[in-house]
């Protein structure tokens, strides 16, 4: 008897369609271990790329926030002079922005070090002054002759601005086939009412300085994913 014949005469045996059954469970088991291999695989690889999602994310959030509380440093100084320099970065935003009146200023990039924060995954982050109007007034001299005299009215600038922070922060790959993945965030930034005088708290006439440093205050805060690096 071949061999087919033999197969086909233990299928056609009592025997055989236990055989049959059984081999049909394996199968059925082996096809479900399959599939749950198949949707682990899936899950490692779908939560190792939401964690490193979430680390660029942890990344940009701690870049915005350092930026935040940068520009809400007001320096404690009464008197803003060249003599008494502000390393704030609200100040030397806000000087920037009078220093070129004329002209816009142009985007400018950071280097931003975090204690203890891996900043290697960072593209770049950028200051785009966006709109800034600044009003001049004065100044007026004295007038001594008349009764009462008159004080002397100091030139003065005020300062009003809207600020753009993008950063950008690549994610980063589970391999090397994986189409890089990039976090676009833009802070846009209002600057109110800054002020400087070219006579200071002691009326002494001098170079043109901060009086009020004025405010810079959050607007907006916009999230963009993409595959490509936003301009």
């Amino acid at each position: 008897m071949g061999i087919i014949n033999r197969i086909s005469v233990i299928l056609r045996s009592k025997s055989g369609a236990s055989l049959m059954f059984v081999l049909g469970i394996m199968l059925f088991l082996l096809a479900i271990a399959g599939s749950i291999m198949a949707a682990a695989s899936a899950n490692i690889g779908a939560n190792v790329r939401q964690e490193r999602y979430n680390r660029a994310i942890v990344l940009t959030d701690s870049i915005h926030r350092s930026i935040k509380h940068s520009l809400e440093i007001i320096p404690t100084t009464d008197d803003y002079s060249v003599d008494e320099p502000v390393n704030s970065l609200a100040y030397q935003l806000a000087m920037a922005i009078y220093e070129n009146a004329d002209a816009p200023v142009d985007t400018v990039e950071l280097n931003i070090d975090i204690p203890g924060v891996d900043m290697s995954a960072v593209n770049s982050i950028t200051l785009d002054i966006i709109y800034q109007d600044i009003k001049f007034t004065g100044p007026i001299e004295s007038v001594p002759e008349i009764n009462p005299p008159t004080l002397r009215v100091p030139r003065t600038a005020t300062i009003n601005a809207q600020m753009n922070v993008r950063v950008i922060v690549e994610v980063e790959s589970t391999s090397q086939r994986e189409t890089p993945r990039f976090i676009t965030t833009v802070a846009t930034y209002e600057y109110k009412d800054g002020v400087l005088s070219d006579m200071n708290a002691n009326g002494e006439i001098g170079e043109m300085a901060f009086s009020d440093l004025g405010k810079w205050e959050l607007m907006s805060y916009e999230i963009i994913e993409s595959t490509t690096i936003e301009n």
